[in-house]
């Protein structure tokens, strides 16, 4: 097995993990909180799942690209979480 099989495998068994336990209090949010957070995801699963492809960017300003894509999705995913979970 490749390594990259292996980190692939294990970041979608803890995030279906973290998301069955929260999956309630996700469904409670406003829809905008929601399609924030599961777009947020779905962009970071699309240019991660890209990135096994053969057309991928190997280099340069591409590759840039996808890992900002990336990391915004990310963000827009703790944002959001935070959002939710501050109480003032």
């Amino acid at each position: 097995m490749s390594l990259s099989w292996i980190a692939t495998f294990s970041g979608n068994a803890i995030q279906s993990v973290l998301w069955r336990r929260n999956r309630e209090e996700i469904a409670m949010w406003s829809t905008r909180s929601r399609a924030v957070f599961y777009g947020g995801a779905a962009l970071a699963i699309a240019v991660v799942g890209l990135a096994f492809t053969p057309w991928f960017p190997t280099s340069g300003l591409e590759t840039i690209a996808a890992v900002a894509a990336v990391a915004a999705g990310v963000f827009a995913m703790w944002r959001t979480w935070r959002d939710e979970h501050t109480y003032v």
